[in-house]
């Protein structure tokens, strides 16, 4: 009896499980084994405005994503359910190892809490069915709750910090910031060769964005200006995939904060097109002709000429000694337009040294700042003007302006 029994109860649990099995691939939904994942890269901000922001993080496998976020009240996280917004695309929610999310709705001025959140999943070869796996998610529970303040953009008083080039080498990112007071600064401009080339999908993430997350992106927003070497690698057409523009998905673009216009410029490759480096994949000149007549439209908008300011950042400047090429065409293109558009100052960086050009020194009609790899500028907007201070790694001020 008892051996009818066990073979009763073995028969039973196998049509249970078959059962379970059945039911699970009609809904189209399997769990997988509970392989960890993991967030790689910390959420960053992108194209924050008064009542939207994008938020953006990776993780070593693919899964889906979503953002859990309420007003910040000061209380715990877990004191009542978040709303949830997922990263998706066509009503379709994405499988990825980089995942965005894009939140509307949200009210100027205010600060928000919010915590990412990813599930490990797969798509079957040949059907709609989704495996998923184990979760990842920043942490509320032993410590506070990422969080972000929308803007106010009529307030006449802003600031911002500017690096560049530093090429993948994050101790730069580190000491630059650690003299920089984050809770001042409005966001963060990366003006170009935030890494050497994107060789692949986690280069950029790996020597540059966990950093920059870490230290500053998930408060504060990081304004991307692609430089000569973003240009590089096989992942180089993927650039907006981690800095999402909004223009129409190209690298230059404009924006309005407070009382001040703003143009990221974008300067191409520095070599002629047909230079071996290129493999023969470069086709920057005519990137630039469609830039130029695009920059004309911009600085002749009536956008543009409300504003009290007017700031532009490019990789490479527009005047110089021994120009090469690409440097060439920003100053043949761009030069007489930005000469024209009452253009306050230009930030640039590329030559890996500090230089300043007065207005009208080499056939520029307003200032340049050309920054060095190793140093950063802060920068305070009011209604009294501009003012910039540059800042070596190790905290020391070598020059001060007013604008």
């Amino acid at each position: 009896f008892k051996q009818l029994l066990r073979i009763y109860q073995y028969i039973m649990t196998k049509r249970l499980v078959s059962v379970i099995a059945a039911f699970v691939a009609t809904a189209g939904v399997a769990v997988m084994a509970q392989e960890k994942i993991s967030i790689t890269v910390p959420p960053y901000l992108q194209n924050l405005t008064e009542d939207e922001v994008t938020i953006i993080w990776e993780t070593d496998i693919p899964g889906t994503g979503w953002v859990e976020i309420a007003p910040y009240d000061g209380e715990s996280f877990y004191a009542e359910e978040k709303e949830r917004h997922f990263d998706s695309r066509l009503g379709i929610k994405t499988i990825s190892r980089l995942h965005k999310v894009r939140i509307t709705g949200l009210e100027k001025g205010k600060r928000y809490a919010y915590r990412v959140f990813s599930q490990q999943a797969r798509v079957d070869d040949g059907s709609s069915k989704v495996t998923y796996g184990a979760y990842a998610s920043t942490n509320v529970y032993k410590k506070e709750p990422l969080s972000f303040t929308t803007p106010v953009m009529e307030k006449p008083d802003f600031s911002f910090a500017v690096i560049n080039d530093i090429h993948g080498d994050s101790s730069l990112v580190y000491d630059l910031f650690r003299h920089c007071d984050m809770e001042k600064m409005d966001f963060v401009v990366g003006n170009g060769d935030l890494v050497s080339a994107m060789n692949d999908e986690n280069t950029l993430s790996r020597k540059f964005l966990r950093h920059a997350a870490a230290v500053f992106g998930s408060a504060k927003p990081l304004v991307a200006v692609r430089g000569n070497h973003e240009t590089r690698g096989s992942h180089a057409q993927h650039f907006t995939d981690y800095f999402p523009s909004v223009n129409d998905g190209l690298p230059y673009y404009a924006f309005r904060y407070g009382d001040a216009f703003f143009i990221i410029a974008d300067c191409g490759e520095d070599k002629p097109d047909s230079d071996i480096e290129y493999y023969g994949r470069a086709d920057f000149d005519s990137f630039r002709e469609d830039e130029a007549k695009w920059l004309g439209s911009i600085v002749n908008s009536s956008e543009y000429h409300s504003a009290k300011y007017h700031i532009a950042f490019i990789h490479m400047p527009p005047v110089g000694e021994k120009m090469w090429h690409g440097e060439q065409e920003v100053r043949r293109l761009f030069l007489p337009i930005f000469n024209n558009a009452d253009l306050d100052v230009m930030f640039c960086g590329h030559t890996h040294s500090y230089r300043y050009w007065e207005k009208d020194e080499a056939g520029n009609g307003f200032p340049v700042i050309v920054n060095d790899n190793e140093t950063i500028i802060t920068v305070e907007v009011s209604e009294k003007g501009i003012s910039a201070k540059v800042t070596d790694r190790q905290g020391k001020t070598l020059q001060t302006f007013a604008f």
